[in-house]
């Protein structure tokens, strides 16, 4: 895997193919942060991924629910042979993720905690 500045979770997700799931993509928040959401994983600005148990594709206009195990991961060294050494610390929250549609190209995102989901939209 290709790791590229900005981000590991920028380099994760660059480039990976549209598919089904319509919540799938680089999704921006007002104040700057951004989630990328893929088949099997999302990240969360620059140094946090979380594996998602639920893969499947969800109905339009429907809410989405996944157990999620995240974690903070950094790179501590790009070797000459282009491999990453990372380290990873694990997350014990968020534990679940609930991405419901609001508004075209707009998803509220609910990580389980007493906090208002958040609204994010596709970034441009």
């Amino acid at each position: 895997m290709s790791w590229a500045a900005g981000g590991i979770a920028a380099a994760i997700f660059a480039g990976a193919p549209v598919l089904a799931n319509p919540f799938q993509g680089q999704w921006c928040h007002p104040v700057g942060a951004i989630m990328f959401l893929e088949t099997e994983e999302l990240g969360f600005n620059d140094h946090t991924i979380c594996s998602i148990e639920n893969t499947g594709a969800p109905e339009l206009n429907t809410d989405w629910t996944s157990p999620i195990a995240c974690r903070h991961v950094y790179i501590r060294e790009i070797n000459p042979d282009g491999s990453v050494e990372r380290f990873e610390t694990p997350m014990h929250r968020p534990t679940t993720i609930t991405l419901r549609p609001v508004a075209p190209d707009q998803i509220a995102v609910d990580l389980g905690s007493a906090a208002p989901p958040a609204i994010y939209h596709r970034c441009e």
